[in-house]
């Protein structure tokens, strides 16, 4: 009832899980949507702290962390379903905060593995990584700005039409559910329990999936024939996670 029909599969049927008590627990109180949504960044910026301290007890108490972020992630959008408080705000710090999450952590994740290593390349690509996901950021900022929304959800994604039958829109349609925030913070989780290796295969699959999801936008907004947008919600109210 409280989930979303995009939901991703962890989301579904692991997040949900834990967020409802929660959800239910704060329903009758004083706090708002955009206090967790705070208090997630806050988690967040733990996790991508202690990814930094470069030791193997820091990493997985950062992986931790970083699922319980995702957690709170979808509390804050189960609350403003619940009493239908939403806003444009409340949109737009959901979407700003989980970027700044999300791309700090995978600087602290590069910086640790690279102090635990002795190899730099693995901060390197972290930068690049978040370098990137910044550029690629204030391009949908702006695609979500011109709707006077706050969200990803709005946009149409070019795997998502049917019609499209080359092989990388193919290829994403089958895959796009590893981009999500409630499937990565599980993959991360998953090897950081494997070791350092595990954690180079996150930093890399995170370069990967911001490569592709560049591309998708750029060869989305690029083809003056594709609808612009779309809207996923049944009513014009902005979503939440």
């Amino acid at each position: 009832m409280l989930g979303r029909a995009d939901d991703g599969p962890v989301s579904r049927h692991v997040n949900r899980r834990l967020s409802r008590p929660i959800t239910r627990a704060l329903m009758n109180t004083g706090v708002r949507p955009s206090h967790v949504t705070v208090l997630s960044l806050l988690v967040g910026l733990a996790a991508a702290g202690m990814m930094a301290v470069g030791a193997v007890w820091a990493f997985i108490l950062g992986a931790v962390l970083y699922q319980a972020s995702s957690v709170l992630r979808g509390v804050d959008g189960e609350l403003a379903r619940l009493r239908w408080q939403f806003s444009e705000r409340g949109a737009w710090l959901d979407t700003v905060t989980d970027d700044i999450t999300n791309l700090l952590f995978q600087v602290g994740l590069g910086y640790g593995v690279a102090q635990v290593t002795g190899q730099p390349v693995w901060f390197v690509i972290s930068l690049a990584t978040a370098g990137a996901g910044m550029l690629l950021c204030g391009a949908l900022y702006r695609a979500v700005a011109a709707l006077g929304l706050g969200t990803y959800r709005a946009l149409d994604w070019r795997y998502q039409n049917p019609s499209e039958t080359n092989a990388f829109q193919r290829f994403c349609a089958r895959f796009a559910f590893v981009a999500g925030r409630d499937v990565y913070s599980v993959l991360v989780l998953a090897l950081a329990c494997v070791g350092v290796i595990g954690l180079q295969i996150a930093g890399v699959l995170a370069a990967v999936i911001v490569a592709m999801v560049s591309v998708q936008f750029v060869s989305g907004r690029l083809r003056a024939a594709a609808a612009p947008v779309r809207q996923v919600e049944a009513t014009s109210k902005p979503a939440r996670g």
